[in-house]
């Protein structure tokens, strides 16, 4: 058999299938790699029925394939989502059956902005539940305030922009700024206890809570429970401008009113001086206007009056006369009230005459007198009538009656029990029997029956 040359030249190496090196690599990973903690975005997430999950970890160069199996503790707090960014820990392997390099991970917690976003939606539910963001519970902003509160860096930008947009508005209106730190872990609580301050001092009007714009975690102070918290308890209206229009915090959720940024917060809060002012000439105008025709009105009303207006005497002594007119109609009427009235009473005397009280008496006995003696007859009549009929009915019963019959030879026979018998073919023999005579009964035996 023809060798190669090679093979007695070089030293032997083995040969493996494929199988075969993709157990060597998994093996090699695992033990020399082993558990580890991956940070990146999620992405091509899948979830089959078996409740296992398979996505990719991925950064702006490169990407590993990931399983999650449904044993494991999985994402803790979260549901796993595309763009999220988390920290993997899991043991480094190979999915020998495809020979693909992945992360078999064990559990999942958020990482970066994908925490605090969660962190965000936490705490955004449990507020919405206790009812810091319902909007019958937020105060109305004042027209016209008589001084503004300034809750922010005193050293930021946002005060800048917020103290230029009162001063060109409404430059007579004074503000008092309540400095505390927007950023930082001690912002929280800074800016709580300026809020405190400036409700415990009472002598603002209305608050701007304000700062500029930021990433998640610059920003994350107005996320916080205890500035929520402060918000909703603040006696004074409370606006926020935070950060940018696509900014979105708790604070600005649970403030009175909340503005895209710092200096629309300062628009929204200041009267506008010259805008006031024009709309205060023209309201003067059309007072003016209005009272000028309104006293045109009542001149003409006046003038009109007056020119109706008659002299008292005239008057007068045309109520004279009515009076004197109203008298003569009352006295006419009385006269002629009293001749109705006389009239009447002769009417009523006339009848009384004739139906007198002894009149009616005399009459109303004899028609009772005749009444009785028609009753008496009537009822004589009757009881005659029934006398008659009783006879006739008690004759006709007795003609009737079974007595008579027995009379005339007939018996009535009835067997041991009292029932009458009417037929022969019920009787046996031996039997006893009862007969009912016209007087007096017999007992006897049956010893034969003969058939109709």
């Amino acid at each position: 058999m023809h060798r190669d040359r090679r093979a007695f030249s070089e030293p032997t190496k083995p040969v493996f299938s494929v199988s075969e090196l993709n157990d060597l690599v998994q093996t090699v990973l695992e033990e020399e790699i082993g558990l580890i903690s991956v940070r990146g975005e999620i992405s091509n997430l899948a979830t089959p029925s078996s409740g296992h999950i398979y996505f990719s970890l991925k950064d702006n160069k490169s990407q590993i394939r990931c399983a999650m199996f449904r044993n494991k503790p999985g994402a803790k707090g979260f549901r796993p989502e595309n763009g999220l960014e988390v920290v993997a820990f899991g043991l480094t392997s190979v999915y020998t059956i495809r020979g693909d390099y992945q992360l078999i991970v064990d559990s999942l917690e958020l990482s970066g902005d994908g925490l605090l976003r969660a962190k965000f939606e936490a705490l955004q539910q449990k507020l919405e539940k206790a009812g810091l963001f319902d909007k019958d519970k937020k105060k109305p902003i004042p027209t016209w305030p008589k001084k503004i509160g300034i809750i922010t860096s005193p050293s930021g930008a946002a005060i800048r922009d917020i103290l230029t947009i009162i001063k060109r508005r409404c430059p007579t209106i004074p503000a008092i700024i309540y400095p505390c730190a927007v950023q930082g872990d001690l912002a929280a609580p800074e800016i709580a206890r300026s809020i405190l301050v400036a409700n415990e001092r009472n002598e603002c009007d209305v608050l701007i809570l304000g700062r500029g714009g930021g990433s998640l975690e610059d920003l994350w102070p107005f996320n916080e429970e205890v500035v929520a918290q402060s918000i909703f308890k603040s006696e004074l209206p409370l606006v926020s401008g935070i950060g940018h229009e696509i900014d979105l915090t708790i604070s600005d959720l649970v403030a009175d009113l909340r503005a895209p940024t710092p200096s629309a917060a300062a628009e929204l809060v200041t009267p506008d001086v010259e805008a006031a002012s024009s709309q205060l000439k023209s309201f003067t105008k059309r007072l003016i206007s209005s009272a000028r025709l309104q006293i045109s009105l009542n001149s003409q009303q006046a003038s009109a009056l007056s020119a109706r207006i008659k002299h008292p005497k005239k008057d007068l002594e045309m109520r004279f006369q009515l009076t004197d007119d109203m008298l003569k109609q009352l006295i006419r009427k009385i006269e002629f009230y009293l001749q109705v009235r006389k009239l009447k009473y002769q009417h009523l005397t006339s009848r009384l005459r004739i139906l007198s009280p002894r009149k009616q008496h005399l009459q109303t006995a004899e028609r009772i007198a005749g009444l009785s003696d028609y009753l008496t007859n009537t009822i004589r009549i009757r009881v005659g009538e029934w006398v008659v009929k009783h006879h006739h009915l008690n004759s006709n019963l007795n003609n009737l009656g079974h007595e008579r019959t027995l009379a005339r030879g007939y018996s009535i026979v009835l067997d041991q029990n009292g029932k009458i018998i009417t037929d022969s073919s019920r009787l046996t023999l031996k039997q006893t029997i009862r007969t009912t005579l016209h007087v007096g009964k017999v007992i006897s035996t049956v010893k034969s029956t003969e058939p109709e």
